[in-house]
């Protein structure tokens, strides 16, 4: 059974808090928009938006996210956090290990991190994760939005092929989303909780961080830079080593690889 309902989401879900609110739509603009209406009114921690289409998502730097109806998961998750801006990243880097130890649970897949939240089979984009904070009167709430191909038929989309692919491209068979999404939401609280008694995901994070030691072009809103992908921060910022040997701190970019 592939139809999300909060019934099917919730049965033998089995997280303490996470995703006991359940909010589906058949179709919406994002998911982070709704989330973020949600979190302004007070929804409880953990509330899950979800949908079957999109037809305003976006990833970072405001692109567009395009996924065909039933055929990808696209959901976002509302926190309440003691974290400043800078340690909100913290919930970007939990996401994306969640999604990939969930992935390779499912299916045996080895998705890798791309920096700054993709997550990629190969060279080809998986899925994307996009954390916004929204302020609120007696603090702040960040809502986690995923965007993770899981039956998408890139052949329908020529353009796309050579960028991006899905779980039922790489595996030649279809993925149900139900299970794969509960076991995300699983290692998502899992994880949310050990951050949330100190133990920061960042080791965890850097370990599959594939950007690292390769030569790549950095694009930001002010300049585009080139250099080698030394290393990452604890608040998420690539540290990239210009050809002359400098050390520049990025918090908010695009990545290409120029091997």
């Amino acid at each position: 059974m592939d139809e999300l309902s909060p019934e099917h989401i919730r049965a033998g879900l089995g997280t303490r808090w996470l995703a006991h609110r359940v909010v589906c739509y058949e179709r919406i603009g994002s998911t982070n928009d709704e989330a973020r209406r949600l979190a302004l009114e007070g929804t409880p921690n953990g509330t899950l938006v979800i949908a079957n289409e999109q037809t305003a998502g976006r990833g970072r730097l405001r692109r567009a996210w395009v996924a065909p109806p039933g055929q990808a998961l696209l959901f976002s998750l509302v926190f309440y956090v003691p974290l400043s801006p800078q340690e909100a990243y913290q919930l970007t880097m939990l996401a994306s290990l969640a999604c990939v130890e969930a992935i390779a649970a499912q299916t045996r897949l080895q998705p890798a991190i791309k920096w700054p939240n993709d997550l990629l089979l190969g060279r080809r984009k998986l899925a994307g994760i996009l954390s916004e904070i929204c302020g609120l009167d007696d603090g702040v709430s960040v809502v986690v939005g995923v965007g993770l191909n899981v039956n998408v038929d890139f052949a329908a989309w020529p353009e796309l092929q050579q960028q991006a692919t899905s779980l039922r491209e790489a595996l030649g068979w279809p993925v149900p989303r139900i299970p794969l999404l509960q076991e995300i939401l699983r290692r998502m609280e899992d994880r949310y909780e050990r951050m949330a008694a100190g133990q920061s995901p960042y080791s965890d994070w850097l370990e599959h961080l594939a950007t690292l030691g390769q030569q790549v072009r950095v694009i930001t809103h002010e300049e585009t830079l080139e250099g080698l992908a030394k290393g990452a921060d604890p608040d998420g910022a690539l540290v990239l080593q210009l050809p002359d040997g400098a050390l520049r701190r990025i918090r908010v970019g695009d990545v290409e690889s120029l091997r």
